[in-house]
């Protein structure tokens, strides 16, 4: 007999769309300036008393009316976020939002070990379940893919290889055929174009290095800017613009100087904080790099420009410290708990596109704040979101519901594809059309072709399945679904795509079907009927599955484990296995866990969490 194991399962598909919590109170007929305010003690530790009367804040030095006040604590929120395993909705609030922008343009070769050893400590340290995390490059045409699937984006660090050559460009980007995104099906790319490269060919060499580095950490901002009433990190791991910004921005003709407009008034319309990040550590050697511990570098212009870079964006340079951790744990806990102060700006006529000097306050004794410190009314990055497809947005949009649980399943044209069910809405009116569209991107940014379609509601929700075929690899899949006079809602998921043979067992994830109608149909939001009968359907990667016991279980709170039949697995290609089971009508009740083990241990990919409700 298997001991039993308790079980909490998470609250499944809500029957109405939800809005983030972060943004529900700044829906306002008046166009409110937000500035988010993250308050530290003295001790270091942040200050979570503070109200809306410990505030002040000024636009050129005038008070201004504070509008609105809101807390944003997403420690708060956590224990609502999980979906069931397996299972992707655009309800849950998402996380903490980290861009980690690695410049290898701006970092010697021999700093390339700690460049990836302290972007991958953030990533593996800091960017927890939930949270929103994208890696790009600024030496090569990278994408930013906002993700909560942390593997998805480690390769990108592992290829930071640092500046080999100032005057030879194709030292860093080798070949860029593996990074252009192509067109989806639609004959159109989905997600904006981050590729800079070639742009610069007739400037000097470290001319090259630092339009490049801006012009990508300027399209970044411009990405994350259009999040709403929320605060955006952008970690810049470089060494550092190799001159002064401030003389570097005076030619107001140049090309460099318009870059530099555009990023600073990006990252202050939109609350984009960047916290520069040198990853050698103390200055005073050149040494090249022969551990894993960071050492001393010599001190350079660029150091000063990285903090230059934060302060103008109310982020922190973390230069001369040996001590990462700590100021990438001082970096998540300020992306998690803040407060968001909204004013109406003055309308000064014709110079309403003028940036305005933003000063906050607290009448708190002992409290420090850190804020960016200008407003910028007219940026380009308005434009830049207004044009942008909703299947582009970096994060989930809520306006109307949707869940999808992807899974490898057989094809019926022979081996195994990616198949997506997926329900949309909940309370619709019956008889609505619902327009959807689903591509899948891998790590290089390349899509997959745009699958379009359109299902009807019934029963308050509609539903459908979307097949792809997909090279082995990871995925983020990307849902839209539009209903005319509700809006659009946008979902993201992620999935692995098997390789077949496998040294050890893995699994594509569970597809799960009950009667629906007196169809069987598949159920993407794991709840189900516990007086019908469930079967379970999933394929398996393996060299070999003869010397390999498989067995299903079942585990609750509240009944001993149970162990179901399996059917004897089938071939459905050289190392890919199907296997089914099924749950007879009423064998279990409330909260159960699902997994499938291998020699007694469990079987990376499929495990999902049920719950059977009573009733037809």
């Amino acid at each position: 007999m298997r001991i039993p194991v308790g079980l909490a399962v998470a609250g499944l598909l809500a029957v109405v769309a939800i809005e983030p919590v972060a943004s529900r109170q700044f829906r306002a007929g008046t166009a409110l300036v937000l500035v988010d305010v993250v308050a530290t003690r003295l001790d270091g530790n942040l200050n979570r008393d503070l109200k809306r009367d410990d505030f002040l804040i000024f636009e050129d030095g005038k008070p201004q009316e504070i509008r609105q006040f809101q807390v944003v604590d997403l420690e708060a929120i956590a224990a609502d976020r999980p979906a069931p395993p397996g299972v992707f909705t655009n309800l849950s609030e998402p996380g903490a939002v980290f861009a980690l922008v690695l410049d290898d343009m701006n970092v010697d070769t021999r700093h390339s070990g700690l460049l990836q050893q302290s972007a991958r400590r953030f990533v593996d340290e800091q960017v927890r379940p939930g949270d929103y995390v994208g890696v790009m490059r600024t030496g090569a045409d990278s994408p930013l893919l906002l993700t909560t699937d942390r593997d998805l984006v480690r390769p990108t660090i592992d290829l930071a290889a640092g500046r080999r050559d100032a005057n030879d460009l194709s030292a860093l980007t080798g070949s860029t055929s593996d990074a252009v995104p192509t067109p989806g099906g639609d004959g159109g790319a989905q997600m904006p174009d981050f590729s800079a490269l070639g742009l610069f060919d007739n400037a000097p060499a470290t001319r090259i290095n630092a339009e490049q580095s801006l012009v990508m950490l300027q399209r970044v901002i411009e990405y994350l800017a259009p999040i709403p009433a929320r605060r955006k990190a952008v970690l810049l791991f470089s060494q550092g613009v190799a001159f002064d910004l401030e003389a570097f921005a005076a030619d107001s003709n140049s090309r460099s100087f318009e870059t530099m407009r555009r990023l600073l008034a990006a990252a202050r319309e939109g609350n984009v904080a960047v916290y520069t990040i040198d990853p050698r550590g103390l200055q005073g050697s050149t040494e090249p790099v022969l551990t894993e511990s960071p050492v001393a570098s010599t001190r350079d212009a660029g150091v000063d420009t990285l903090r230059d870079l934060a302060t103008a964006t109310g982020g922190r340079a973390v230069v001369g410290t040996n001590d990462l951790p700590g100021a990438f744990a001082r970096i998540s806990r300020e992306n998690r708990f803040y407060y968001l102060i909204g004013y109406e700006p003055a309308d000064t006529g014709v110079a309403r596109t003028r940036a305005r000097q933003i000063e906050v306050k607290t009448r708190a004794a002992g409290t420090t704040l850190l804020h960016r410190r200008a407003y910028s009314p007219a940026a380009a990055t308005s434009v830049a979101a207004a044009s942008r497809p909703p299947i582009a947005s970096p994060l989930p949009i809520a306006d109307v519901a949707i869940a999808m649980a992807p899974v490898i399943y057989p094809d019926p044209s022979g081996g195994a594809s990616l198949a997506v069910p997926f329900e949309v809405g909940g309370n619709l009116p019956n008889g609505t059309t619902v327009a959807y569209s689903l591509v899948a991107i891998d790590r290089r940014g390349i899509q997959s072709g745009r699958m379009t379609g359109s299902v009807r509601v019934d029963r308050g929700k509609a539903s459908g399945l979307v097949r792809q075929k997909l090279a082995p690899g990871r995925y983020q899949l990307r849902m839209q679904a539009e209903v005319s006079g509700r809006g659009t809602g946008v979902a993201l998921g992620n999935v692995e795509m098997l390789a077949a043979k496998a040294a050890a067992p893995s699994c594509g994830g569970f597809m799960l079907l009950q009667p629906e109608g007196g169809t069987p149909r598949p159920n993407v939001s794991r709840l189900l009927r516990a007086n019908q009968p469930v079967m379970a359907a999933m394929v398996l990667s393996a060299r070999d599955l003869t010397a390999t016991t498989l067995a299903l279980v079942v585990r609750g709170p509240n009944t001993p484990e149970a162990e179901l039949p399996l059917g004897r697995p089938q071939r459905i290609a050289d190392g890919l296995w199907r296997i089914e089971s099924g749950i007879p009508p009423s064998t279990f009740a409330g909260d159960v866990e699902l997994l499938l083990l291998s020699n007694e241990q469990p079987v990376p990919g499929c495990r999902t969490e049920l719950r059977f409700e009573a009733g037809n």
